[in-house]
């Protein structure tokens, strides 16, 4: 018995230093709170993938629109249109920008009294994300010369715009319920 124990406590120790030198287990925990943080509801994380996903749609279309402008992608780098540098500059600004509006649109769901609030919020952020990217998408094309394209941007300028005012309209309802509670305490 004491002999299947120690086996058993050795065999234990040996796996768990196995899975801490292939796993690195403050890289989990880092996931796990940034996952706590930004995806407090399963949907946001395939909102979250879809938005990077057209993001890295942008880019490559980014790309193509400056390759067909200055002559090919050879041509673009060469003259110096086409550089990582520059590109990097407005990808990174982008990814900030969305990161912050992740971080409190998913803390927003952590307050209980807002839950159910912070959930539409999510919801519209994603949406105006999503129609922000796909609008730079058909801009980028119609820079390339598919003018075909060129009313796609109307509909997403437009859609992009209702959902603004929704989430504007949605805060007023919201500060206005705020102000009676006040009322109705004082």
């Amino acid at each position: 018995m004491i002999k299947e124990a120690n086996l058993f406590l050795k065999e234990s120790t040996e796996y768990m230093l196995k899975a801490w030198l292939a796993i690195n287990p403050y890289l989990l925990i880092t996931w796990g709170f940034v996952s706590y943080i930004l995806f407090p509801v399963d949907s946001y994380q395939t909102y979250a993938m879809i938005v990077l996903g057209v993001l890295t749609t942008d880019l490559l279309t980014k790309y193509y629109a400056i390759s067909k402008t200055n002559g090919g992608l050879l041509n673009s780098i060469r003259i110096g249109k086409l550089t990582s540098q520059a590109m990097w500059i407005g990808t990174r600004k982008k990814l900030l920008s969305y990161l912050v509006i992740m971080v409190f649109v998913g803390l927003a769901y952590r307050f209980e009294q807002l839950s159910a609030l912070a959930l539409m919020i999510g919801n519209i952020s994603y949406a105006i994300m999503f129609l922000r990217e796909m609008q730079s998408i058909f801009e980028n094309m119609v820079q390339a010369g598919h003018k075909d394209l060129s009313i796609w941007l109307v509909w997403t300028k437009r859609n992009r715009e209702s959902l603004e005012k929704l989430a504007e309209s949605a805060e007023e309802e919201d500060s206005q319920g705020n102000r009676l509670e006040q009322e109705k305490i004082n």
